[in-house]
């Protein structure tokens, strides 16, 4: 599943924006293309978001309601939470591996 749009987490001292995330339905694992403050072309990141929890009926009637959206625990450039804290300007160790950053519904259609 493609979402379209995009997650924009900001600050005074920079920003990251998450677009084109990929999730499989089946892992739970998304990736998608992140642009920083200090990467503004952009990169494709693997497995940097863990969707659980919810009511997962994708296979059913293609609804995923109140799963847990998380920051992977680590991803092939390390720490995601260490990526997120620098490009928006917060100080080391103030974001944790493997947060919950929000939760979502996922509807195909």
């Amino acid at each position: 599943i493609t979402h379209k749009g995009a997650l924009l987490f900001s600050s005074t001292a920079g920003f990251v924006t998450l677009q084109k995330i990929a999730l499989n339905v089946t892992t739970g694992k998304a990736s998608a293309f992140v642009e920083a403050s200090a990467v503004p072309t952009g990169m494709q990141i693997t497995d940097l978001l863990i969707f659980t929890g919810g009511t997962n009926r994708i296979k059913q009637n293609g609804t995923w309601k109140n799963a847990k959206v998380a920051l992977a625990t680590s991803i092939s450039g390390g720490d995601p939470a260490s990526l997120f804290a620098s490009q928006l300007g917060l100080s080391a160790g103030s974001l944790a591996s493997g947060m919950t950053i929000g939760s979502a519904r996922v509807t195909l259609g």
